[in-house]
């Protein structure tokens, strides 16, 4: 029983960052390597308002998503944006953007080396001191999560214009979207996104350094490369998988082993979709 709930934290872990991927990704046709390090920055704003003002939940939930707006923007508004729309993940501009936030971020994880220091340091538990609590916190937040990300996109009028830009983006525009305005809006709720996850993530592992975002979030990519770019129930069962597989190569192999799993499990679905791919053509 404690193997199946820890498998879940994990997943729910992955699952959270992985909205985010998946959101940028259907509305804006672009893939943001920087994302992980927007995780980072939510992650020390609230350790830092934790510290600060130790109890006031609301206050540390609001600094983390601010932050985690604020880096979103800058990353979209001085690496993204300035190289021009990207309608096509196949087309060259879509790799100079990826290139383009992958160098954000390491200016990112590189300015919170300079600030904190390259060590992790502990992260105040504000919603229990025990993991268990942490990791009760953290289910309860993914599934909320994943219900008001859901309810948004279905059952509000700014979900109905995102869903029309991730469907059809020029049909969208001539029908009167302000695109500019509703990508915009895309890039402040998938960086909340990330503040959210970030509060839950450091509770319940307890500790924050400059290094976190780039391993959650190449896992969350993994999960969104596998269970495919745009699928939000993909995503889901894909990060449920991968937490019980990191759960159970602990237990049976050791720690050491936990964080290959999930890049042999990319490698291989790569491997199988390129066969498939092929014989479909061959037949």
């Amino acid at each position: 029983m404690d193997q199946i709930v820890n498998s879940l934290a994990v997943g729910c872990t992955y699952l959270l960052i992985a909205l985010g991927f998946n959101l940028i990704f259907g509305v804006q046709r672009i893939v943001n390597l920087a994302y992980g390090e927007i995780f980072m920055v939510a992650a020390y704003a609230a350790a830092w308002s934790a510290r600060a003002a130790p109890g006031q939940v609301a206050l540390i939930i609001s600094s983390a998503i601010i932050a985690a707006a604020a880096a979103g923007l800058s990353v979209y508004l001085c690496a993204i944006k300035p190289l021009g729309e990207v309608t096509n993940v196949n087309s060259p501009r879509h790799l100079s953007v990826i290139v383009s936030t992958i160098g954000f971020s390491i200016v990112l994880q590189n300015a919170a080396i300079l600030k904190f220091g390259a060590y992790p340091q502990r992260f105040p538990r504000f919603l229990g001191d025990s993991v268990i609590a942490s990791t009760v916190w953290m289910m309860i937040g993914a599934v909320c999560i994943l219900f008001a990300v859901h309810m948004a996109l279905r059952h509000t009028r700014a979900g109905l214009r995102l869903r029309a830009i991730a469907d059809n983006p020029e049909l969208a525009l001539c029908t009167g979207i302000r695109t500019d305005h509703d990508k915009l809006l895309a890039v402040i709720f998938s960086s909340a996104l990330a503040g959210v996850a970030a509060l839950l993530i450091c509770q319940q592992i307890g500790v924050v350094s400059p290094f976190i975002g780039s391993l959650y979030g190449f896992k969350a990519l993994v999960v969104v490369i596998v269970g495919g770019l745009g699928n939000m129930r993909g995503a889901a069962f894909v990060a449920l998988v991968l937490g019980s597989a990191e759960v159970a190569t602990t237990v049976w192999l050791g720690s050491n082993y936990r964080d290959g799993v999930a890049f042999a499990l990319l490698i291989g679905v790569l491997i199988f979709r390129n066969r498939r791919f092929h014989l479909g053509q061959l037949r």
